[in-house]
């Protein structure tokens, strides 16, 4: 499917209940560190972890879909307060229980994937975007594809999409 103009996106955007959000690639640059030990070190982006704060402020569910287990990610959200935390390599039955527990259809649910593992669960949410630095087969799938990459904002300029949808600015929540 071809990306939406600005102004579909945003009245898609509108709907949204429940932000589904990869890691490795869209919280973090891809890159994984391993110290001697076997200590897993992964780099989060300070403005996407501002942007989750905003998120909860407008009434924003947040959640994680992970193929991959990580002390790192599970440290990660639980400083950003995501209560909704999915590492196991089906992310299908990841999101089918995400679903029922939160009630949401797939229309009011917008998941952001950069790679291979996330072409199936974009197929299948009402809003499908992908980081700029990602993979092209998901790309074509997507309905967006974000100006910035992977661990480098790519999840605030969604949210903050989100929250244009609605009329609200940043600003707005810090007074």
């Amino acid at each position: 499917m071809p990306a939406l103009k600005k102004s579909e996106l945003l009245k898609k955007l509108e709907k949204i209940k429940l932000l589904i959000m990869d890691v490795d690639g869209v919280l973090t640059d891809d890159k994984l560190y391993i110290g001697p030990e076997g200590a897993e070190f992964k780099r989060f982006d300070i403005g996407d972890g501002l942007a989750t704060w905003f998120a909860r402020q407008i009434g924003l569910e947040l959640a994680i879909i992970s193929s991959r287990q990580s002390p790192a990610t599970e440290s990660r959200a639980n400083e950003l307060r995501i209560k909704n935390l999915y590492q196991q390599h089906d992310k299908i039955a990841s999101y089918k229980d995400l679903k029922e527990k939160t009630g949401c259809t797939d229309s009011e649910i917008c998941f952001i994937g950069n790679d291979l593992l996330d072409l199936e669960l974009a197929q299948m949410v009402g809003v499908a975007v992908c980081t700029a630095d990602g993979i092209k087969e998901l790309k074509k799938v997507c309905h967006y594809i974000t100006e910035r990459d992977g661990g480098d904002s790519a999840v605030r300029e969604l949210i903050e999409l989100i929250m244009e949808s609605r009329g609200i600015k940043q600003e707005d929540l810090l007074k």
